[in-house]
């Protein structure tokens, strides 16, 4: 049940409407799906998009959570007599975990301590006697218990310093302060831990580095835990120690107390050995987490903008995908992906093998009319690509783009790869995936784990489950957000489908083998498996050409009424004079939607979708020829411009593909002469765009390029 109480703070964090947040959120707890929600339930979300209702989503188990934990703390706090009102007003104004964790650790049960070992022992009393000032040497001997081990008054005395300490420990008030000034004075220091286990330097910026707490970069954090987990890296926090004690020693005694000296040994034997330890773990996880979901934003927008690349529209489209000494292959495939033919050729092994593999290149490329090459960008690219410049002077009419091939290599040794084409070679499937790729990446693409496409930072360092739920989401968005032809898609994308499970998706393609091809929406509740709530969830996102002219849209099935009659009244022959529909004005609107007693968003968006039932939200493809003198780092000139292709986006900037094996790096403050921060850099870049940039800075030795946007003389 969706808790209204929690929708309100949800709605306020993120800047909804309660009512939004709430109705939304009570959608999917029965069953329907984010992109069915985002798409089809506008007047219900406000117009929140798939991506924001995640997030609300997500903030929302978040709180949910956390309220549960407070709960449990209470009444466990309660069990045991000692739920104070100022306790429970504490607790319940808490706004992080570790506060809540902080405020319980006092009656959290626990191990056998050395301070819990003294209070059964009957210690407490004396350490009392000790705090208030009182004179205890004399009374030593009355507390000794001999079962427990305090037998001499030097054990005693120990054991009732043991529970002061252990006090401190527990006091919340004192880690609040600590954690406050550490955000504000703490720092980190990182220093080289094993050289030889760094033999390329790859954290070299963090050797022998100081860093603020409280201004630490998240993607800073993340090398530097990187670092230390490998081993390379020594990461110490450093605390004002002497503050730090002289806050504890005023807080825990009076200035007057006759056993101040004893207790200042005290306070630093709690701080030094039972508190800042603990409070360096929960600043590192506080640092780890906050890192982690600015570095998971960072990885959706960079993930969404690859699988939504534009498609190359194209009948025939070679992927070559090159190599060296096991030779270069390549896959012919079809405007509808299916593999024409196959080959290896050797052209960059030596100028003579490049000359003989002229003539067979040549002659594969006229007999299947190939319009466009997709080249891999991996091993042997530049001398590829010198060869098919070569190849292509006999053949005009072809050009060729570089395609990443980040996964194509996962993918080709995948069952799904296997199973597809169970006789080829993993590289000839590399071949079939790089070509599939340029002619619809999304299709291709998710038959990879998002993780392994080379976008976001430091995605191994993130909690795995978290990143595959997350990336998960991002594919899911992307399907959605453009829909399926549900006769020539793969099990890989209808999986990803609204209301699709593999299972589903599977029985989808075992139906249509069987009965050929679907004709009309309504059949989908035929298929196994396909019920009434999967029909609502799936039906829009999945495109059928049939009799019925609606089927080809995004109108969703509900909605066929309502579009029917708005035709009507807009006297618009469908879908004949569908271009009428692009007319429409606002007074339209507003008429058609009191007429038919829906929000004019409903109205607009089915006008939209019959308008223009063909339309690619992703736009159309961009092919980038590289520079043929540009081959190696070493041809790179500091000072000059050169064109390239963004291919991965951080919070810390923007790597460039220029063709060199090595990306560059325009750093965020080299982007734009206004200020950009991370949250932002998506507005002025996006993975895939042809940029032109000027190069500021080459290291041959560590293969580091630094680039530059803002300091271009022109534009492309």
């Amino acid at each position: 049940m969706i808790e209204l109480n929690i929708c309100e703070i949800v709605a306020q964090k993120l800047g909804f409407k309660v009512k939004n947040v709430y109705d939304s959120l009570m959608l999917i707890d029965q069953g329907a799906t984010v992109p069915f929600v985002a798409r089809y339930r506008k007047e219900v979300t406000g117009g929140i998009s798939d991506v924001d209702l995640n997030h609300v989503i997500d903030e929302y188990h978040s709180l949910e959570n956390f309220i549960s934990r407070r709960n449990t703390i209470l009444k466990e706090i309660e069990s045991q007599g000692k739920l104070t009102e100022d306790l429970k007003n504490q607790i319940m104004s808490a706004d992080s975990l570790s506060t809540l964790e902080d405020l319980y650790r006092p009656y959290k049960p626990k191990k056998v301590t050395r301070g819990s070992k003294a209070k059964k022992a009957g210690l407490e009393p004396l350490a009392e006697i000790i705090l208030n000032g009182e004179e205890f040497e004399s009374v030593l001997s009355s507390f000794a218990n001999v079962e427990a081990g305090y037998d001499t008054d030097k054990k005693i005395l120990q054991g009732a310093l043991d529970i002061i300490a252990e006090n401190i420990s527990d006091e919340p008030s004192f880690r609040a302060y600590i954690k406050k000034r550490m955000y504000k004075i703490g720092k980190i220091e990182s220093t080289l831990a094993d050289k030889t286990k760094d033999p390329k330097e790859k954290f070299s910026n963090y050797y022998n580095k100081t860093f603020e707490i409280g201004k630490i970069k998240p993607h800073s954090f993340l090398a530097l835990n990187r670092g230390r987990n490998e081993e390379i890296l020594k990461v110490k926090y450093i605390f004002p120690d002497d503050e730090i004690a002289d806050f504890i020693d005023f807080k825990t005694y009076k200035k007057e107390n006759k056993n101040s000296e004893i207790l200042k040994e005290t306070i630093i034997d709690s701080y030094e050995r039972l508190i800042k330890k603990s409070v360096t773990t929960d600043i590192d996880n506080e640092l780890f987490s906050n890192a982690e979901q600015l570095s998971l934003k960072t990885f959706e927008k960079s993930l969404y903008e690859i699988l939504m690349r534009p498609p190359y529209h194209a009948n025939r489209i070679l992927g070559f995908d090159p190599g060296f000494h096991h030779g270069c292959k390549l896959a012919v495939i079809d405007g509808t992906g299916k593999v024409l033919d196959t080959a290896v050729i050797y052209p960059t092994i030596t100028e003579k093998a490049k000359l003989s593999s002229i003539k067979p290149f040549v002659d594969l490329l006229k007999k299947y009319h190939v319009e466009m090459i997709a080249l891999g960008n991996g091993t042997a690219t530049r001398e590829s690509e010198d060869f098919i410049n070569m190849a292509l002077e006999q053949v005009p009419n072809c050009g060729y783009e570089v395609i990443s091939e980040d996964g194509a290599s996962i993918y080709s040794v995948t069952e799904l790869a296997k199973k597809e084409f169970p006789n080829f070679d993993p590289n000839l499937r590399s071949a079939v995936s790089i070509a599939r790729r340029l002619l619809d990446p999304l299709s291709e693409l998710v038959k990879i784990e998002p993780s392994g496409l080379g976008v976001g930072q430091y995605q191994h360092d993130i909690t795995k489950k978290l990143l595959e739920e997350h990336l998960e989401n991002v594919v899911i968005n992307a399907v959605n957000k453009v829909g399926v032809d549900v006769n020539t898609a793969s099990i890989s994308l209808l999986s990803y489908i609204s209301g699709l499970s593999k299972t589903l998706a599977q029985n989808i393609v075992d139906y249509i083998k069987e009965n050929g091809k679907i004709t009309d929406r309504k059949e989908f509740l035929k298929i196994k498996g396909f019920g009434p709530k999967a029909f609502e969830n799936a039906a829009g996102f999945l495109r059928v050409d049939g009799k019925n002219p609606f089927d080809k849209t995004s109108v969703h099935p509900e909605s066929y009424e309502l579009a029917a009659n708005i035709l009507k009244d807009l006297n618009v022959n469908y879908p004949k004079e569908k271009e009428k529909l692009e007319n429409v004005s606002e007074k339209n609107l507003l008429e058609l939607a009191s007429k038919y007693k829906v929000d004019t968003i409903k109205i607009k968006d089915i006008i939209d979708d019959l308008s223009s039932p063909s339309r690619d939200p992703r736009g159309e493809a961009m092919v980038w020829k590289r520079d043929a003198k540009i081959r190696d780092i070493k041809d790179l000139v500091v000072g000059t411009n050169i064109e390239g292709v963004v291919r991965n986006i951080t919070d810390f900037g923007v790597f460039v593909d220029l063709g060199v094996h090595v990306s560059g790096l325009i750093h965020i403050s080299e982007i734009s002469k206004d200020f950009v921060d991370k949250e932002h850099i998506h507005q002025y870049v996006k993975i895939g765009e042809k940029v032109l940039v000027k190069i500021i800075g080459v290291d041959i030795g560590k293969e580091r390029i630094s680039l530059s946007l803002k300091q271009v003389d022109k534009t492309l």
